[in-house]
């Protein structure tokens, strides 16, 4: 066209993103796949460029990678650092992978540093949840107002007539009229950069533990060598889960992964899973096997948190985004766990309430679950003090 070569299209973002640290070494080794376009044949990357910040700063201008989808750079000891790849091609550039963070601790050159492995696997991106029947229609944002990819000016507020039969009728007697209490203001939601609260609450926890992250398509493809390299898994889940309203599956706790986590817990290993949907996303028989059998948990339901902005455990009050705010996603909708023999409740909604998170202690294993994103306590001191609580449990540190 015009005397131009074939044209090119951007290409996808890139999949399986990891960030692991590179063992006897102060460098992390940064690894992910290119995503190829069924649709599109000359989307193809060319190059990739890799993006590197530490908290509280933005992102560098990147560096190529010369086309190398496996890249190992120096990290400097006591640093958090948060990293990024996009893929190149003569078409553009694509959307940003997820963020994943490391740290790496001052003793893991001489492997006098436990390490804990974070998986990021909140990549879910939803509309909200809707009513369709016979007799009401709309969308029932008090159930779920969706999960938008940064944030959204979309919502006025939460519809409140849903008769079919008020079709055309203007004002509070009309089908679709609701409340205007978000008109003008953001909604956040999923910015892709659920590994870096988790990592800095465990590097100012425990200064002495490393930390490595993967997304959940990297984690799926570890070794059982690999996986022992990690003292903990910190499962991030987030909103993940699988409703009708979304757009393609997102389960809490895939297949792939439930098998990973349980062959590591079969190793002797300790587990960290939270997120608002871990128990009532996994409904099947073998799904209910996995909660009771590597997980030590039952959930009976859920709670709605529309009034309530405070949890309690670890001798903590955990301060939550618990309604739609600019800020952070909100876990207004959240998981009722509670044990099976031998755990026990170790956190509740409000002052005994429903129990939010259930701890295992076993002889070969430890593991605890947490019904709610832990990333969603929205105190960063208070995130820190019950990070350390549940790493001296899981892991055993001096009090």
């Amino acid at each position: 066209m015009h005397g131009e070569p074939q044209p090119a299209v951007q290409p996808l973002p890139v999949h399986a993103f990891a960030a692991r640290l590179v063992k006897g070494q102060d460098a992390v080794q940064l690894s992910w796949q290119p995503t190829p376009d069924s649709i599109e044949a000359s989307a193809v990357p060319t190059d990739y460029i890799v993006y590197t910040r530490t908290p509280n700063t933005d992102f560098d201008n990147g560096r190529l990678t010369n086309g190398r989808t496996t890249v190992n750079l120096p990290v400097n000891p006591g640093t958090h650092y948060i990293y990024k790849v996009a893929a190149l091609n003569a078409g553009g550039k694509s959307f940003d992978s997820p963020e994943l963070s490391v740290y790496c601790a001052r003793g893991h050159r001489n492997a006098n540093s436990p390490e804990v492995l974070v998986v990021d696997a909140f990549d879910r991106l939803s509309g909200p949840a809707r009513i369709e029947t016979a007799d009401s229609l709309g969308f029932d944002l008090a159930a779920d107002c969706g999960v938008p990819r940064g944030y959204t000016l979309a919502l006025i507020g939460k519809q409140t007539n849903f008769d079919r039969q008020s079709m055309g009728i203007e004002g509070p007697r009309g089908l679709g009229y609701g409340g205007s209490e978000w008109m003008g203001r953001r909604i956040a939601g999923n910015n892709f950069d659920s590994s870096e609260p988790h990592t800095a609450a465990i590097a100012s926890a425990a200064p002495h533990l490393s930390v490595s992250s993967v997304c959940s398509d990297a984690f799926s493809t570890l070794s059982e060598k690999q996986l022992s390299n990690y003292n903990l898994i910190d499962y991030v889940a987030g909103l993940e889960r699988d409703a009708p309203h979304n757009l393609r599956p997102y389960k809490a706790i895939t297949p792939s992964a439930r098998q990973q986590l349980s062959r590591y817990q079969s190793n002797g290993g300790s587990l960290l899973v939270s997120g608002s949907f871990v128990g009532s996303d996994l409904q099947s028989d073998e799904e209910q096997r996995f909660l009771t059998q590597s997980l030590h948990l039952t959930c009976p339901g859920s709670v709605r948190n529309d009034s309530l902005s405070t949890f309690t455990g670890l001798n903590l009050n955990l301060p939550v985004y618990n309604l739609p705010n600019a800020e952070h996603f909100a876990c207004n909708v959240t998981d009722v766990l509670e044990p099976t023999a031998g755990a026990f409740s170790a956190f509740a909604y409000g002052n005994g309430g429903y129990s939010a998170g259930v701890a295992y202690d076993g002889p070969k294993n430890r593991s605890l679950t947490l019904g709610f994103p832990f990333e969603c306590i929205s105190d960063a001191q208070i995130r820190t003090q019950a990070m350390r609580a549940m790493l001296v449990f899981l892991l055993r540190l001096p009090q």
